[in-house]
């Protein structure tokens, strides 16, 4: 899973969309126009691709027509675009979601999923793949965090029973 801030993919796609790349960049132009480092770039580029809302082909960043409703679309539509996206093109995130779906209280301790990735990551990769998929999750809406308690969880109030589904 490509560690990437929610903000910044946001930011590459409205860069990506708008009249000085009008969705298609090349990867070295969106680098000095953005001002990050490859470093900094690629996983951006990878994971909205991931998300399939951009394509990488042959160097260069391709806006899809999702990318394209994604960055159009309110805030509230891009949270739905983004956990639909996320449930389906990310499995941590639907095996999270489902095991919370299957857990009576709706919650789970973060240990398990830790674990889980433990067995084929070292530990510290684990932890950031871990944190990438919950700060994209809550972004998603498609489950909860608690900082306090390690506690992740469906989300609460209104479109916590109606989160985007795959």
């Amino acid at each position: 899973l490509p560690e990437a801030d929610v903000a910044r993919m946001d930011g590459l796609l409205e860069l990506l969309a708008g009249d000085l790349f009008r969705g298609r960049a090349d990867l070295p132009k969106l680098a000095e126009q953005t001002e990050l480092t490859d470093d900094e770039l690629l996983p951006l580029a990878q994971a909205v691709s991931l998300l399939g809302l951009a394509r990488l082909a042959a160097g260069d960043l391709h806006l899809t027509p999702l990318g394209r409703r994604y960055v159009d679309g309110t805030h509230t539509l891009r949270q739905q675009l983004f956990g639909q996206q996320l449930l389906a093109h990310v499995p941590l995130a639907a095996h999270i979601r489902h095991s919370l779906e299957q857990e009576p209280s709706g919650e789970l301790p973060e240990e398990p999923f830790l674990q889980l990735l433990s067995e084929t990551l070292d530990a510290a990769h684990a932890e950031r793949v871990l944190r990438t998929a919950i700060e994209w999750g809550r972004h998603g809406e498609v489950f909860e965090y608690s900082y306090t308690t390690g506690l992740i969880h469906l989300p609460e109030g209104p479109g916590g029973d109606d989160a985007p589904e795959s």
